[in-house]
């Protein structure tokens, strides 16, 4: 085939999809031995297509001829970049929405660093955002200009985009955030778990040597062999306790019930504590309510329903006590005894246990984030945050234009309208701000 005719060939199936002809399109590639020709800039009948909005030629190219839908062009240019530019016109969406069900890539970047992301950006179209944040694309991408989608919508005042991409950014890192602190709450549980027996063979240790000083102090005060049978002996009475604690937090789930004592009287079962002799079971007062409340009589009132405004009012009025769950568990347990929390050379965090390990993958978060999650009885909680960037300026320090000169400085109409007559020296300065025009 010579050079004329694959000019002539070229010329017809990228003008045969710039129409949207899919006929001539379909006979051109014929003619081609169904050979897809690009131009001297790599574009071909398919990226025409997706320019021009041509979706029955897309169509055409990629489910009959098999064409690639991430072909790119000598500057990386895709089908799916091209379809968003201003030339697609409304027929972009469609377009669009059609290469994403094929699998296109969404977030494929040209030889700029230009995403499919970035294009919609700045041509504003939202309604094509929405499909391609849909399809996974990335909401913080930067370009090689170091800009994201969100700056190209400023510079090109998109401002319902910018809005809608800045909400995208906000919830993409709450969800990002989130998921970091979930891995942090797992590695928490981990160390906990994987350092316990650490932690303990280093308490019974310096226990040990802690008893030892304390036995050297005794000899070099000439006290009585007895006080070290008696500090050996209470060591061992609070190391049984400790462990007695933890087991009967571990098995005793559910809270004792706490009953009142009960004395026998001649009028019947009356509590200790009812001041109301015999007069228990219509009783109301503060101690009657919480003992019968504990044994689950709900009928008694807890305060006085009456209109009566010669009764007078329940002066003690008490809510059931509910056990609230907490809104982050384990958030507020201290590992200062497990972990030692540092910086590296780059200023990431870096975690080793008391045994001596190194944590690793450590969750992305920065490192107060992560201070305050291993260490939150150290870190000093602040009731206002005020923003990272924030910088507290002087009044003096603000720039400020320099003060217009006496001869730059208009003067007050004030004194020219309290005139009796036309003073000519007055004239003469307000020459330049009140010119004085003359009658006819």
């Amino acid at each position: 085939m010579s050079a004329s005719n694959d000019g002539i060939l070229t010329r017809d199936q990228l003008s045969a999809a710039a129409l949207g002809n899919d006929d001539w399109l379909d006979v051109s590639l014929k003619a081609a031995n169904s050979a897809v020709i690009a131009d001297r800039h790599g574009f071909t009948a398919l990226h025409l297509a997706a320019l021009h909005g041509r979706l029955p030629c897309i169509k055409l190219l990629i489910e009959r001829y098999k064409l690639s839908l991430d072909l790119a062009s000598h500057y990386g240019w895709t089908p799916l970049h091209l379809a968003l530019d201003s030339k697609t016109g409304p027929r972009a969406p469609e377009c669009v929405r059609y290469l994403l069900e094929r699998g296109a890539k969404v977030n494929v970047q040209s030889k700029s660093g230009v995403t499919p992301l970035h294009q919609a950006a700045k041509e504003g179209r939202q309604d094509c955002i929405t499909l391609l944040l849909e399809a996974g694309a990335d909401v913080h991408a930067k370009d090689a200009q170091d800009q994201t989608p969100f700056d190209l919508c400023k510079i090109w005042s998109h401002k319902a985009c910018a809005r809608f991409l800045r909400y995208k950014m906000w919830e993409k890192d709450k969800d990002d955030l989130s998921q970091e602190m979930k891995k942090m709450e797992k590695l928490k549980k981990d160390i906990i778990a994987s350092e316990k027996e650490t932690l303990s063979r280093i308490k019974e240790d310096q226990e040990i040597i802690q008893h030892l000083h304390f036995c050297e102090w005794l000899d070099k005060k000439g006290l009585p062999e007895r006080l070290k049978e008696s500090a050996r002996s209470q060591t061992e009475i609070s190391s049984k306790q400790s462990q007695c604690r933890k087991g009967t937090t571990k098995q005793s789930k559910k809270p004792l019930s706490l009953k009142t004592p009960k004395i026998q009287s001649k009028r019947g079962d009356l509590p200790l504590t009812c001041p109301h002799k015999g007069k228990a079971q219509s009783c109301t007062c503060h101690s009657c309510t919480e003992e019968n409340h504990s044994h689950g009589k709900m009928g008694l009132r807890r305060w006085n329903p009456s209109v009566n405004p010669s009764r007078p009012p329940v002066a003690e009025i008490s809510r059931d006590i509910q056990d609230v769950p907490s809104i982050h568990p384990g958030m507020n347990e201290d590992l200062g005894s497990y972990v030692l929390l540092s910086k590296n050379e780059h200023g990431r965090p870096r975690i080793n246990t008391i045994s001596g390990k190194a944590v690793s993958p450590v969750p992305n978060l920065p490192y107060e984030i992560i201070e305050k999650s291993f260490f939150p009885d150290s870190v000093p909680h602040k009731r206002l945050l005020s923003p990272k960037d924030f910088i507290s300026n002087h009044i003096l320090d603000v720039p400020r234009k320099q003060p217009p000169s006496k001869a730059q400085r208009p003067v007050s109409e004030m004194s020219y309208h309290l005139q009796q007559r036309v003073d000519t020296n007055y004239l003469k300065i307000t020459n330049n701000f009140l010119p004085f025009q003359q009658g006819p």
